[in-house]
Order: C-alpha cells, then structure tokens, then sequence
C-alpha cells in the first residue's frame, strides 16, 4: 500500500483515537472505572504508536519544508549568530 493510502486510513484512526481520549477523560473524571481506565491507557499507546507511524509516513514533506531552508542557505536560525552578537 503506498503511503498516502495508508495516511487516508491512519488520520481518520487517530481522530477517532483521540476522541476516544477526551471522552475516557471525562468520564473517568465524572465516575471513574477501572475498565475505563484501561481503555484510556492502551488507547494513549496506540496513539502514541500511531503518530510515530504518522511521522514516519510524512518525514519526506516534513525534511522538504522544515529542514530544506537551513540545508540550501547554510545559515543558522539564531538571532545575530551571523554578527557574533549575543542572543537576547
């Protein structure tokens, strides 16, 4: 399956995910089980797992558009690291 097929099933899964999250969260807060507990704590890994996957599906676009600009100019992003002035 080519990436962006996989991102087209992953994104929709982590929005259901997180969800998931704010909703366990609540009632957790409201009357708290232990069962909703555990479903909180292993819907927190797949999630975890799943922006890993995420990232890794993306470094491509996220190389080209954070760190092309640093690569192609040679320069640093810090404020008057070009002068040896100081960084206020």
């Amino acid at each position: 399956m080519k990436k962006a097929g996989m991102l087209k099933i992953l994104n929709p899964v982590l929005l259901l995910l997180a969800t998931v999250q704010v909703i366990t969260v609540i009632v957790l807060k409201t009357a708290g089980s232990e069962f909703i507990g555990e479903l909180h704590e292993i819907t927190g890994y797949v999630i975890g797992a799943g922006v890993v996957l995420h990232l890794y599906l993306n470094w491509t676009w996220i190389r080209t558009n954070f760190f092309a600009a640093k690569i192609k100019t040679g320069k640093s992003s810090r404020v008057g690291s070009q002068t040896g002035s100081p960084v206020s």
